[in-house]
C-alpha cells in the first residue's frame, strides 16, 4: 500500500470511524426519482409582484423568482422572452431596445412537474406625448407624354417640435431616393412608365409621416420622317451626268433605312442605312421618275420623287465637257470650300464657266473661258449641291455636280473647376475658407457662385474667389458646391469634399462625480455601496465645451470598466455592474445623472487575500456626432462592500455524503451565506452572492461544477448554492467556502480513497 493511501486512511481515522460499515459495501448511488404523486413546486417569492408593467427602451427590468419543492426535490429555473429561452437562473434582467409588447415567463421545475409565472411588459417611448408630424407631397403634372418634366415638392410640419429630415423615394422605370435637411422642391424629367412617389418627414421625436402620389407617363405618338430627294440637273442635253442624293430627317428619332428607285421601274433596287448619293450618266434622250423612300426607327415611312428629262443634242454641234473638283466636301459650320472647274469643247471653244455653290439656281462665281477657281463659305448646316456649268460657242451647255455636307457647329464645351476647403472636419462652430478654381476650354467663365451647403443658397464670389463660412454642429455633413457659367451659357456644378462638424465636447473641461452610501463616507473605501444589488451609487456628469460652457442635449453613454466575472472553470458570467441613466441626453445645464448597483464586492477580485480591495471605474462617453464617441473623465475609486458575514456561526457549509468517500463518487457541496449584522437585512440570506470553493484556505480553487440552476455561480434567494465534485484520486483536503469574496469561518474535511 502506498504511503499517501496510508496517510489518508490512518490520518483521518478519527473522522471516518463511523463510516467503516458503509465502506465495506461502498457503491455509488444513482439519481433519486421523485415519489409518485408528488406535489408540483410552488413559488415562495416573485418579483415584480404585478403581472402587467410598463417600461421604456434601455431601462432595466429585473425579474426574480424563488421556488421550493414540497417533495424536497432539487429545482431548475428557466426564463423565456416571447417563448424563447433567455436564462436558466432564478433571476433575469430585461433591457428592451425599442418600443413594443412582450411576455416574460418564469418556470421552476423538479424534473417532473413545474410551476409558471408570466408578466406582460409594454415598452413605450419616454415621451409618449410626442405628436406625429404631417407630410404634404405635391406632384405636378401627374400625367403626360414622355419626356415629361415633373415638379416634386415635399413639405412638412410638426405641431409639437421640428421636422429634421425630408425624404423622397421614387420607384418605377426609374428608381431613386434622396434626403434633405430642408423641404424638397425639385424637377425630374421622366420617361414612359408608371412611378410611385412617396414623401416622408421625420420629426425630432423620431416620429414619421408620409404622403404618396402616382405619375403616369405615356409614350408619345411617333412622328413620321421627311424624305428629301435631289437630282441635279433635273433636265439637260445628252450626254448628261445627273447627281442624285437621297436623304431625310426624323423629328422624334432617326431614319434607319433609305431606299431608291434609280431606273424608274417602280422597284426600290438599292437600300442603305445611310443617305444615298449616286451619279447617273445619260448618253441619249431619257425621261423617268427617280424615287426615294425612308423608314424611321418606329416603322413610319415617307416618300419623295423627282422627274429627270434628257434630250438629244442639236445636229451639227457637240456639247462641251468639264471637270469639277472640291478641296473639301464635308465639315462643321462655318465651312470654306475651294472649287476648280476646267472645260473643253470637241468642236469649238468654251466661252463661259459658272459655279452655283448653294443650289439656289443663281451662279455664285463666273468667268469667261474654260477655267474657274472660287471659294465659298457655308455658315449654316445642311446638304448642298454644287453645280458647275460650261457653255460653248455654239450655245450648248454641260454641267457637273458635287455634294457638300455641312454639320452643326461644334458644341460649347462646359467649364471645369474645383472647390477646396482649408479644413474638412472639426468642432463647432467651425470656420472654413472655401477656395474656387476653374477654366473654360473654348471661352471664359463669366459667373462664379458658391453654395455653402447642398440646396441652400447660391452666392456670387468676389475677385478673390474665396468665401469664409462658419458651420455650426449638425448630425449630417455639409456639402458645399461651386457653380460655373461660361460665355456660351454652359453650366458646371462641382461638389466639394463633405465637411463634418462635431459637437464641441471637451474631455478636459467635462466633469463627473459619484456619491455612495453615507454609511461609508468616513471610510477609506468611500465612495462605496453594499454589494447586494439594491444599494445604489448616484453619479452626475457635466459635459462642457473647450471654453467651459455646459452643453445641453448631448447623448451620453456610461460603461463599466470592471472586468467581467469569469468562473473558475472558465465560464463567462458577464458584467458585475448594472447602470441606469436618468435619461439619454444632458439637460439644459449640461448635466446627466444616473445610478448603478452591483452584486459583487470589490473584494472578490482580491481573493484570497482578506481585505484586499480592487476598486472599479465607470467610462463616460459623449456623442460628438457622426458616429464619434469621446471619452470624458473616468469615474475611478468606486467600491462595493460585501454583505456576507464571515463570523463563526454565520452561514452553513457541508459535504454530502459525509465521511470517507470513494474515488469517482460524485459529492454534493452545500453552501449558505448569511448577511452581516451591520448590512441591510442583517442575519438574512446572502442572496445572489458569487461563490467559490477553496482548499487549505489559500492553496487553490477546488474544480467544482454548480448544480443545475446555479450556472451563474451565485446563491439563490435563500442564500444557498450547491456544487458537484468527483474526486479523481486518493486525497485529503480542508475546504473553505468564499461567498462574494468573504471566506466563511467554517471548514470541512474532504477525504477520498480507492474503494
Amino acid at each position: 500500500m502506498d504511503p499517501w493511501r496510508n496517510l489518508v486512511r490512518f490520518g483521518a481515522i478519527a473522522v471516518l470511524a463511523s463510516t467503516l460499515p458503509w465502506l465495506a459495501s461502498c457503491t455509488q448511488e444513482g439519481p433519486i426519482d421523485p415519489p409518485a404523486g408528488a406535489p408540483a413546486p410552488i413559488f415562495r417569492a416573485v418579483s415584480p409582484a404585478v403581472q402587467s408593467l410598463t417600461t421604456a427602451p434601455g431601462q432595466i427590468v429585473a425579474f426574480e423568482v424563488s421556488a421550493e419543492s414540497p417533495a424536497g426535490l432539487p429545482l431548475t429555473y428557466e426564463f423565456r422572452l416571447d417563448a424563447t429561452r433567455v436564462s436558466t437562473a432564478p433571476r433575469w434582467e430585461f433591457v428592451p431596445s425599442g418600443p413594443g409588447t412582450h411576455q416574460v415567463e418564469a418556470i421552476a421545475s423538479d424534473g417532473e412537474k413545474e410551476v409558471r409565472r408570466t408578466w406582460d411588459v409594454e415598452v413605450r417611448r419616454e415621451d409618449p406625448s410626442n405628436v406625429s408630424p404631417t407630410a404634404v407631397l405635391a406632384v405636378d403634372p401627374a400625367t403626360g407624354e414622355a419626356p415629361l418634366p415633373v415638379r416634386i415638392r415635399l413639405n412638412g410640419a410638426d405641431p409639437d417640435g421640428t421636422v429634421l429630415s425630408w425624404r423622397v423615394e421614387i420607384t418605377g422605370t426609374l428608381s431613386l431616393s434622396f434626403e434633405r435637411g430642408a423641404p424638397i422642391d425639385t424637377t425630374l424629367v421622366l420617361t414612359q412608365g408608371v412611378y410611385q412617389i412617396r414623401g416622408t418627414v421625420v420629426d425630432d421625436g423620431g416620429e414619421e409621416a408620409s404622403s404618396s402620389g402616382v405619375v403616369q407617363v405615356a409614350e408619345p405618338p411617333n412622328l413620321p420622317p421627311r424624305a428629301d430627294l435631289q437630282a441635279t440637273p433635273a433636265m439637260g442635253v445628252a450626254p448628261l451626268d445627273v447627281q442624285v442624293h437621297g436623304g431625310g430627317s426624323d423629328p422624334d428619332g432617326s431614319i434607319v433605312l433609305y431606299e431608291v428607285d434609280l431606273d424608274g421601274d417602280g422597284d426600290y433596287e438599292e437600300a442603305s442605312s445611310t443617305p444615298i448619293s449616286r451619279t447617273l450618266h445619260f448618253e441619249g434622250a431619257a425621261s423617268l421618275w427617280i424615287r426615294l423612300r425612308v423608314t424611321d426607327d418606329d416603322g413610319a415611312t415617307a416618300r419623295d420623287s423627282v422627274r429627270v428629262d434628257v434630250s438629244d443634242p442639236a445636229p451639227g454641234n457637240m456639247p462641251p465637257v468639264l471637270t469639277l473638283s472640291l478641296d473639301s466636301s464635308s465639315g462643321p459650320a462655318p465651312l470654306t470650300v475651294h472649287a476648280t472647274v476646267t472645260g473643253s469643247d470637241p468642236d469649238g471653244v468654251v466661252v463661259a464657266t459658272t459655279i452655283d455653290f448653294d443650289g439656289d439656281g443663281n451662279p455664285d462665281a463666273t468667268a469667261p473661258g474654260s477655267t474657274l477657281e472660287a471659294d465659298f463659305t457655308y455658315s449654316a448646316p445642311g446638304t448642298y449641291t454644287v453645280r458647275a456649268t460650261v457653255r460653248d460657242d455654239g450655245g450648248l451647255s454641260s454641267s457637273r455636280t458635287a455634294i457638300v455636307t455641312v454639320t452643326a457647329e461644334g458644341p460649347n464645351a462646359p467649364p471645369t473647376g474645383s472647390l477646396s476647403a482649408d479644413r474638412t472636419s472639426g468642432d463647432a462652430d467651425l470656420t472654413v475658407t472655401l477656395s474656387a478654381a476653374g477654366s473654360d476650354p473654348d471661352g471664359e467663365i463669366v459667373k462664379w457662385e458658391i453654395d455653402a451647403d447642398l440646396e441652400q443658397e447660391w452666392v456670387e464670389l468676389g475677385a478673390t474667389l474665396r468665401e469664409t463660412v462658419v458651420y455650426p454642429f449638425r448630425q449630417t455633413p455639409y456639402r458645399p458646391r461651386l457653380r460655373l457659367t461660361d460665355n456660351g451659357g454652359a453650366v458646371t456644378v462641382i461638389e466639394a469634399s463633405a465637411i463634418t462638424v462635431y459637437r464641441p465636447i471637451s474631455a478636459t473641461r467635462s466633469t463627473a462625480s459619484a456619491t455612495g452610501n453615507s454609511q461609508f463616507a468616513s471610510l477609506a473605501i468611500s465612495p462605496a455601496i453594499w454589494a447586494d444589488g439594491v444599494d445604489r451609487m448616484r453619479f452626475s456628469i457635466t459635459v462642457r465645451d473647450a471654453g467651459g460652457a455646459p452643453l445641453a442635449d448631448v447623448p451620453v453613454q456610461v460603461r463599466s470598466l470592471r472586468p467581467e466575472l469569469v468562473a473558475p472553470d472558465g465560464t463567462p458570467l458577464g458584467g458585475t455592474i448594472t447602470i441606469a441613466l436618468d435619461g439619454t441626453r444632458t439637460d439644459a445645464s449640461g448635466v446627466l445623472t444616473g445610478e448603478f448597483t452591483t452584486r459583487t464586492s470589490s473584494r472578490v477580485f482580491g481573493a484570497p487575500t482578506v481585505g484586499a480591495l480592487e476598486s472599479f471605474s465607470l467610462m463616460i462617453e459623449a456623442d460628438a456626432g457622426h458616429g464619434e464617441w469621446r471619452r470624458l473623465a473616468d469615474l475611478d475609486g468606486l467600491n462595493a462592500e460585501t454583505v456576507v458575514s464571515g463570523n463563526p456561526g454565520a452561514g452553513q457549509f457541508f459535504v454530502q455524503p459525509q465521511g470517507l468517500t470513494c474515488v469517482g463518487q460524485e459529492l454534493a457541496i452545500h453552501v449558505r451565506g448569511v448577511r452581516r449584522n451591520d448590512a441591510p437585512n442583517p442575519g438574512g440570506p446572502a442572496d445572489r452572492a458569487y461563490t467559490e470553493i477553496r482548499y487549505s484556505a489559500t492553496k487553490g480553487l477546488l474544480p467544482v461544477t454548480p448544480l443545475q440552476g446555479y450556472a451563474d455561480w451565485r446563491t439563490d434567494a435563500n442564500g444557498w448554492i450547491v456544487f458537484r465534485y468527483t474526486p479523481q484520486s486518493s486525497d485529503f483536503k480542508t475546504l473553505q467556502a468564499w461567498v462574494d469574496g468573504q471566506p466563511l469561518n467554517i471548514t470541512t474535511a474532504l477525504a477520498a480513497a480507492d474503494c
